[in-house]
């Protein structure tokens, strides 16, 4: 398609499944990772918010200078100041359905030795687990957030 494109194939994938209530809390993606990465969102639609600074409001909810839908069946692709200078954070998932999201990233080539050892490790056991650094923590967030 005419799309972005990610130019190097991913070599790991995050799985988030949230439930009613969850969220990701404010972040920037470790520069282990290359840029772009990409999110595809499943089951229900989410908001993303971005900002230099996001300022918790409560319990999964967060200000922040920009907001974006993100629809059932759609991919995010982050890159630029999206990626390495704002944060981000997904608010608390209002769909009673829940939600699924995949990140499909690639480490820096300097960690592929590290990754390949990891993979080797943790196989076939890793299915739950993400095995490589800079993990999402996705948290109950009406019971109070993690930082």
């Amino acid at each position: 398609g005419d799309g972005p494109r990610l130019g190097h194939a991913p070599d790991s994938a995050i799985i988030n499944i949230y439930s009613e209530g969850d969220c990701i809390p404010p972040h920037i993606d470790h520069h282990d990772f290359v840029r772009p990465f990409c999110t595809l969102s499943l089951k229900s639609e989410a908001e993303i918010v971005f900002g230099r600074a996001i300022r918790i409001m409560g319990p999964g909810q967060f200000d922040a200078a920009f907001r974006l839908p993100l629809p059932q069946g759609s991919v995010l692709v982050l890159k630029g100041n999206g990626a390495d200078v704002a944060q981000h954070s997904i608010p608390s998932v209002a769909s009673r359905g829940g939600r699924v999201s995949i990140t499909f990233r690639a480490m820096q080539p300097r960690f592929a030795p590290r990754l390949a050892a990891l993979h080797h490790r943790a196989w076939p056991r890793s299915a739950d687990r993400q095995v490589s650094s800079g993990a999402h923590e996705l948290v109950k967030c009406e019971s109070g957030l993690r930082e």
